[in-house]
């Protein structure tokens, strides 16, 4: 069996694990069921007022005209809306989901007879990828729901801007995965990871934000913030939304080196 395929088997096996267990289709449903209740309520209402020329014109006299500018060229207020709570809402539940990837295992003692049968890496890696087919997922089911409601409120729904924004929500939550995937080999449990990521990310918003207000010429220190495009890509549209793509790739790719030489050197 080459190695692509063992990769590919274990990304599967952590699918069916993480969603087609009776922990995971409750999950499922809690997952929709909240994003059923933001269209519902607090993104249905925002639609309406979003579009009052009013609404527009006092958001404009507080000089956030690049902000309107932005969001209004969207062609459907619901999908707008779920773009901008989406990038921000996302992230948090990757720290989550994605916190039990080895913790649990490294605590009962199964993670050693898992890598002797696999491989160190190729269980890493084929869990890692597994993970991001799981939010890429998640992200499309959220971005269908905005289009399906946007459909229903007979606003102009685009089938290429539900693509392209769950392409970038993906793309956005890679470095947030290999976070939770590094730090879930040290954690002794999913809640102990999770609160792991939750004080680093706390910790690097506090420095970013002094090293930002009385450091302007440091600001090169937000390129290893988790998230720190963010704001940028909410406000970008077409083509520029591209240019904020390699950062989190970058990130990515910083994390999961981080993490072999973890396993390199990890004692299971």
């Amino acid at each position: 069996m080459t190695s692509q395929h063992q990769v590919t088997l274990i990304a599967v096996k952590e699918i069916s694990r993480t969603l087609f267990t009776k922990r995971g289709m409750m999950g499922l449903g809690v997952f929709t069921g909240i994003w059923l209740l933001i269209f519902i309520y607090p993104i249905n209402q925002a639609s309406q007022l979003i579009t009052m020329p009013i609404v527009v014109e006092l958001l404009r006299s507080y000089g956030l005209d690049q902000q309107v500018n932005a969001l209004l060229s969207w062609t459907s207020p619901e999908q707008m809306l779920y773009w901008a709570i989406g990038l921000y809402l996302f992230p948090l539940y990757t720290l989550l989901l994605c916190a039990d990837m080895f913790a649990t295992d490294k605590h009962n003692g199964t993670l050693k007879f898992l890598t002797i049968r696999t491989g160190r890496y190729r269980l890493f890696y084929g869990r890692f990828i597994g993970q991001m087919f799981i939010q890429f997922s998640l992200v499309l089911l959220a971005a269908l729901l905005a289009y399906v409601m946007a459909i229903m409120a007979n606003h102009d729904a685009s089938l290429t801007a539900m693509i392209s924004s769950s392409l970038l929500i993906t793309i956005s939550l890679l470095p947030f995965t290999g976070l939770m995937a590094l730090l879930s080999l040290y954690a002794n449990s999913a809640r102990h990871a999770s609160m792991l990521a939750a004080a680093l990310l706390l910790i690097a918003s506090i420095v970013s934000l002094v090293i930002n207000t009385n450091f302007p010429w440091l600001n090169v220190v937000n390129l290893v913030m988790l998230g720190s495009q963010t704001t940028d890509l909410l406000l970008a549209s077409g083509a520029d939304a591209l240019g904020y793509i390699p950062l989190p790739i970058a990130q990515t790719l910083v994390l999961l080196i981080m993490a072999y030489f973890y396993l390199k050197r990890m004692s299971l």
